[in-house]
C-alpha cells in the first residue's frame, strides 16, 4: 500500500509541477509518509519515475496499438499509429507528455528504460513499414532503420507540439504534416 501511495503522489506531483521541480520530500509529504520511509522503497527520484513508467506506459501503448482496426492497408495502419501517438503526446493529463518534456534530464539508463517501456509502439511502427514494403506501398529499406526514422520524425513532431502554446489545438495540423512528410519519403518509386 505504501509503495502505491508513493507512486500516486509522485504521479500527481510530476504532472502538476514537472519532474525537475519535485523533490523526494515533496513526494513523501504528499503521500503522508516520512522521507526515510520513502527511501525504504526507492533509492532516488529517478527510480520512482522509472517505476511509474513501467507501471503505466506499457498499458497506454497497448491501448494505442491494440485500438487500431484490422483490415487497414500498411499506409493506413502506419498513419493511425502516428496519429494516435501524437494525440497521446498532446494530452497534458498523461505521464507521456511529462516524459517528453523532461527526459533529457534523466540518466542514460533511465532514458533507456523509458524507451523499452514503449517498445511495442516502435515494433508496431516497424511492422507497419515492413508490411508496406512487402506490398509495394513503401520503398524498400532496412526495416529497423525505417522504424527508427519514422519514430524519430514522430518524436521530433511531438517535441514541437509540447513547445506550442496550444498542443491540442495544433495536433491535427502537425499530424497532417508528419504523415505527408513520411509518406512522401516512404513512397515507392
Amino acid at each position: 500500500m505504501t509503495r502505491q501511495q508513493i507512486l500516486d503522489s509522485a504521479r500527481h506531483n510530476f504532472l502538476e509541477f514537472g519532474y525537475p521541480e519535485v523533490s523526494l520530500g515533496d513526494i513523501a509529504m504528499d503521500a503522508g509518509i516520512g522521507r526515510t520511509t520513502l527511501y525504504e522503497y526507492f533509492p532516488d527520484k529517478e527510480a520512482v519515475l522509472i517505476e511509474l513508467v513501467n507501471d503505466e506506459l506499457p498499458e497506454l501503448v497497448e491501448e494505442i496499438v491494440d485500438g487500431i482496426p484490422d483490415g487497414l492497408t500498411a499506409r493506413e495502419n502506419l498513419g493511425e499509429l502516428v496519429l494516435r501517438h501524437l494525440v497521446f503526446i498532446s494530452d497534458e493529463s498523461n505521464l507521456g507528455t511529462m516524459l517528453m518534456r523532461d527526459a533529457n534530464m534523466l540518466s542514460p539508463e533511465a532514458q533507456g528504460e523509458i524507451r523499452r517501456s514503449h517498445g511495442r509502439l516502435e515494433q508496431a511502427i516497424g511492422d507497419a513499414y515492413a508490411a508496406g514494403a512487402a506490398s509495394g506501398e513503401f520503398r524498400i529499406m532496412d526495416p529497423e532503420q525505417a522504424a527508427e526514422l519514422i519514430n524519430a520524425v514522430t518524436m521530433h513532431a511531438a517535441r514541437g507540439l509540447l513547445r506550442s502554446a496550444d498542443p491540442k489545438g495544433e495536433v491535427h495540423a502537425t499530424i497532417d504534416f508528419v504523415l505527408e512528410f513520411l509518406f512522401e519519403g516512404l513512397g515507392s518509386h
